[in-house]
């Protein structure tokens, strides 16, 4: 009798939850590191070393404004001053809508659960199969990376769509190339020793 009260109380929370109209923004360190990770594993794959440091400072903070601008817009653009605190730029954009159904996607329930697999792949695979993006990924001189990314979901079970909008931004520095704001590896690390003291 226990177990019947149980799964009523689950399948009524479900059916709830999705019919509830929504729009969700998801800004997510773990679907950040999740790319970050994903890139790292193709290019071991390919034979080139691992990026050891995930850059959380000058040019995280530059592909955050980045990100969040393109995810505004219809069209996403590169920066125009991308050699200014980062070497390399890599910008993705997925939207996806679902019409006729009281019920969204498996990867949309599934990212408001916290496991964006299916989103982070889709990143890096269409970086991947793209020249000019892969170049950048397996650039032997990358010393320095990181990413950033916005997810929003809208839920309208009433008007029978779910609707999801992925912006992704790859940065990285080349070891021994400044950029022109005079920002490098040696600055990053130096950065880094600086933190680790203050804590």
């Amino acid at each position: 009798m226990k177990t019947t009260f149980t799964s009523i109380l689950l399948i009524c929370f479900s059916f709830s939850f999705f019919a509830q109209e929504d729009i969700i923004t998801i800004r997510s360190n773990k679907l950040d590191s999740l790319i970050w990770e994903k890139i790292n594993d193709h290019r071991e794959r390919m034979g080139k070393n691992r990026i050891e440091l995930f850059e959380d400072s000058l040019m995280r903070a530059f592909g955050r404004r980045l990100t969040e601008i393109n995810h505004k817009q219809k069209n996403s653009e590169h920066s125009d001053s991308v050699g200014f605190v980062a070497n390399g730029e890599c910008l993705f954009t997925i939207e996806s809508k679902k019409n006729g159904s009281k019920e969204p996607e498996d990867e949309i329930k599934a990212a408001l659960n916290g496991d964006f697999e299916y989103f982070a792949e889709k990143a890096v695979y269409n970086w991947i199969n793209s020249p000019s993006h892969n170049r950048i990924l397996l650039s032997p001189s990358v010393s320095a990376s990181t990413v950033t990314t916005v997810l929003t979901i809208e839920l309208s079970p009433s008007k029978s769509y779910f609707r999801s909008k992925l912006n992704a931004s790859y940065h990285c520095l080349y070891e021994g190339i400044q950029t022109s704001s005079r920002y490098d590896i040696s600055k990053l690390i130096i950065s880094n020793k600086k933190k680790k003291k203050k804590k």
